[in-house]
């Protein structure tokens, strides 16, 4: 599942089909340019494909923070982004 949480807002999104790059760009378009974006992945491997490298080596605001399998903490956020509707 992938999804995008503005805390200040409490506005949730989700791509709307499985597309990754066009979810993050999206995200990079909305989110302002003087702010860092932290990017949580659990169980993902997305981050990894030569594609994915290359859009997140130009953008530097982007903070990847890939998580362990056996991160049981991610599965309550997962469980709250499940429980949103996404917009």
């Amino acid at each position: 599942m992938f999804a995008a949480l503005d805390i200040a807002t409490g506005w949730v999104t989700g791509p709307p089909c499985f597309r990754v790059p066009k979810f993050l760009d999206e995200i990079e378009a909305a989110v302002p340019h003087e702010l860092d974006i932290p990017l949580v992945m659990h169980y993902c491997v997305t981050h990894k494909t030569p594609l994915i490298q290359r859009w997140l080596a130009k953008r530097l605001r982007w903070h990847v923070h890939p998580t362990l399998s056996s991160s049981s903490w991610l599965n309550e956020v997962e469980r709250f982004f499940a429980s949103l509707p996404i917009g």
